[in-house]
This record gives structure tokens, C-alpha cells and sequence, in this order.
């Protein structure tokens, strides 16, 4: 049987919508990486090493109580979600099934994490009564990250990419402000993470405002869509939290093994990783939905996989080249007392770019509800880091980084035989 060419006249056709998209992303995502670039150097540049050490604890014990939070419940939403995206009342009832489990996730996590998180303060030698303030502006944060991420799910398969960057860019520029302002005043960390706060309000308030048109609220959660979504969550669970938990790593180690400037040094080349984040974003917000909604064809899907991967890849290489070329004029952005970081740079934005790989594979699959082995994953995770951290001196900023990078190496190669293994079920079943 001759193979089918619908798919090139179709993408012939939506090229110029799917550039335009791209367009609006990058663009959009441009301007919001430039603003939360400029508010993370001023941060590094207006804190003392001590402080600045103390904001880089905090932020990532909130971004491994997301992970915590989350493990994979907005992914789960979206696989149930592409299926009824035409519906509002249906979007509605997953919408509810979704946020109910998130509510589950709510009581399960901040009891256990809460006072973890506190003891690690603790140690630090802050005192209880900073404590319970950095504690509480970090819950109230947490939350308002966990309900937007759900409210991104219905509008990215809207493809609103126009609206969530306007949202985007007035939450940044908000984060900037405040951060200009107070750190003038109070040079603390409270007081940067208390701009995230109020950045994370104005982000949730209009993401919610736009979803809210796209699926009709208040309906009861459907035990089978709540079931469903559970049992998904349940297969990704293991390796979404484990790599998600793994992205702080470098700061899990720094805080065990290495000091205050050698916090705050993997949080300064950690803000420039940052700028790495354009390529997940725009691949996120463009390529994974389309990926999500293709037909169950094979000669449609097998194509836009590779493709897929393909533009990752050039994305990745494209925002590499200047770290490898000039890294001593990236680093000047941080200021004298990163100046000498040229080799470490280099070392981290490797590693950012195996993790946006990973990432890339990871949402495509995901997105067609292909979930690699999650005992297999993990475990193998788990020992190649054991062995890392043998190889390298963990003491070191260079080493956490190398740590870091290549632990994300097992996730890209178990994604990629993971999507592999999807798309040979997809061409089975339309033999059949």
C-alpha cells in the first residue's frame, strides 16, 4: 500500500499559522526571559553571598514542593483533556476531576514538607520568627504556581498563545518592579521572594481569567475522568517526581557539601541556565500540543515526531553556541565575583541543554500518554547518579554541575524507546 502524503499538504497548509504561533512565543517568552533575567542578575548583584545563599535555599525547596505536588498531575490533565477539548462541559468535568486531585495533593504534601523545609532553614541559622515568614510566602507561592499550571492546560490546546504571553509578561514586569524597589530598601532575601509572590498572583489571576472562557465551571468531577487521571498519574508519578526533584540537585549537593559562595555560585550560573528556558517554553507551548491533538495515523504522527525532534535540537544548539563562544561576556551580566566561572558556565549550559533534550522527549510522550517503566527509569536514574557523584568531586561547583547535567542522560534514552515503542503500536494498530 502506498504511503499517505496527507500530512505534508496539511503542514503545508498550516505552516504559516504554526510559524506565526512559534513567532508569538518566542517573541513573547524573548521578552519575559529578558525581564526575569534582569530581576534574577539584580537579585545575585543586590544580595550578599549569605543572603543570596539563603534565596537560593528557599526557591528550591518551593520549586521540589511543586514537583511533589504536581508528579505529573497537569501532564495527566492534558491527556484527558486533548480527548474533549471541543467540549466545554466535558473540559469543565476533567477540569474538576483534575483540580480535586490536585486538592489531595495539597494535604498529602505541605504536612510532610513543611516542616523538612523549616528544619533545613533552621540549620541555616535563621531564626523561627524569618522562618515562619519565608515558610508562608513560600506555601502561598506554591499554590498559586500548582493552580496556574492547570489553568496553562486548556489554554495551550487553544493554542492562546498571544494571551498566556501577555499574562506572562505582565507578571514579570510586575516581579521586576517590586524587585527594583524593595531590594533597594531591604536588601534580603524575603524580600525577593516576596516579588515572586506578588508576580505569582498576577500570573494566576489572568491565566484564570482566560481559562475560565474555555470550559464551563463549578461541575462535579467524574469519578471515572478522577480515576483515569489518577492511574495515569500513578504510572508517571515515580519518574516525574524523581526529575523534577533531580533539577535542584545541584543545590541538594551544594547545601550538603560545599559553602556559602559555593551556593550562591550555582545559583548565579543557575539564573543563566534561565536563558535556556526559551526552548522548552516555546516547545511546550507550540509543538507538544499539536503533537497531542495529531490523529492516530502513523504516517502523520511517525513524521511529526521526528520533526519534533529535530527542532529541538536546533533550538538547543542555537541558544549553546554563544555560552561556548563568549563566555566571559555572559558572565559579566553576574558581576566581579562570578567572573572566573568561564569553565563552569560552559559545564552548566551543557547540562541545561541535555535536561531541555529530556525535557522535549518527555513532554512529547507524555502528551500521547506513552510512559516509560517508572521503577526501571528511576532505579536506573538513581545508579548512574550514585555513580557520578563517585566520579566527581561533589565538593566543587564544576563537579555538582557535571552531576547534574548528565544525570538526565537515562531519562532522554528511556523517552526516546519509549516514543519509539508508542509509534510502533500507532502503525500496528492501523495495519490491523
Amino acid at each position: 500500500m502506498p504511503p499517505s502524503y496527507s500530512f505534508i499538504d496539511t503542514l503545508a497548509s498550516r505552516l504559516p499559522n504554526l510559524l506565526k504561533n512559534i513567532g508569538i512565543v518566542s517573541v513573547a517568552h524573548a521578552v519575559t526571559l529578558g525581564l526575569s533575567t534582569i530581576s534574577g542578575i539584580l537579585v545575585v548583584r543586590w544580595l550578599s553571598p549569605q543572603e543570596y545563599a539563603l534565596f537560593v535555599t528557599v526557591s528550591a525547596f518551593l520549586i521540589t514542593i511543586n514537583a511533589f505536588t504536581d508528579a505529573g498531575l497537569t501532564n495527566a490533565v492534558m491527556t484527558e483533556l486533548r480527548q474533549v477539548i471541543s467540549s466545554k462541559v466535558n473540559s469543565g468535568i476533567v477540569m474538576a476531576s483534575g483540580a480535586k486531585l490536585r486538592r489531595v495533593f495539597y494535604l498529602i504534601v505541605y504536612p510532610l514538607a513543611l516542616p523538612i523545609s523549616a528544619y533545613g532553614l533552621f540549620q541555616q541559622d535563621v531564626q523561627w520568627l524569618e522562618i515562619g515568614i519565608l515558610i508562608s510566602v513560600m506555601v502561598v507561592t506554591s499554590v498559586l504556581l500548582m493552580e496556574a499550571s492547570l489553568c496553562l492546560v486548556p489554554i495551550r490546546l487553544n493554542q492562546l498563545n498571544a494571551r498566556e504571553a501577555l499574562v506572562n509578561i505582565s507578571a514579570s514586569l510586575v516581579r521586576l518592579t517590586l524587585i527594583c524597589s524593595l531590594l533597594l530598601v531591604a536588601p534580603t532575601a524575603l524580600t525577593g521572594l516576596f516579588a515572586g509572590l506578588v508576580a505569582a498572583i498576577v500570573a494566576f489571576l489572568g491565566l484564570k481569567s482566560i481559562a475560565n472562557k474555555l470550559f464551563i465551571r463549578n461541575l462535579a468531577p467524574d469519578p471515572e475522568c478522577v480515576s483515569n487521571i489518577a492511574k495515569f498519574v500513578k504510572i508517571t508519578f515515580p519518574s516525574a517526581l524523581y526529575f523534577s526533584f533531580s533539577s535542584q540537585i545541584a543545590v541538594w549537593l551544594a547545601l550538603l557539601f560545599s559553602n556559602a559562595q559555593g551556593i550562591a555560585a550555582v545559583g548565579a550560573l543557575g539564573r543563566i541556565g534561565l536563558l535556556m528556558s526559551v526552548v522548552p517554553a516555546i516547545f511546550g507551548a507550540v509543538i507538544i500540543p499539536r503533537f497531542a491533538k495529531a490523529k492516530e495515523e502513523y504516517s502523520t504522527i511517525v513524521v511529526r515526531y521526528w520533526l519534533s525532534i529535530v527542532a529541538l535540537v536546533v533550538m538547543i544548539a542555537v541558544f549553546l553556541l554563544p555560552m561556548f563562544v563568549a563566555p566571559s561576556s555572559v558572565l559579566s551580566l553576574l558581576g566581579s565575583d562570578f567572573a572566573h566561572l568561564q569553565r563552569e558556565l560552559q559545564i552548566c549550559m551543557f547540562g541545561s541543554g541535555i535536561y531541555c533534550l529530556y525535557a522535549g522527549l518527555h513532554g512529547l510522550c507524555i502528551s500521547r500518554g506513552w510512559a516509560p517503566p517508572a521503577h526501571y527509569l528511576v532505579m536506573t536514574s538513581l545508579v548512574s547518579q550514585i555513580i557520578l557523584i563517585s566520579i566527581f568531586d561533589s565538593s566543587t561547583v564544576s563537579g555538582i554541575l557535571w552531576i547534574t547535567g548528565l544525570s538526565y542522560l537515562p531519562g532522554v534514552v528511556f523517552y526516546l524507546f519509549t516514543a519509539i515503542a508508542g509509534l510502533a503500536r500507532i502503525r500496528t494498530n492501523n495495519q490491523e
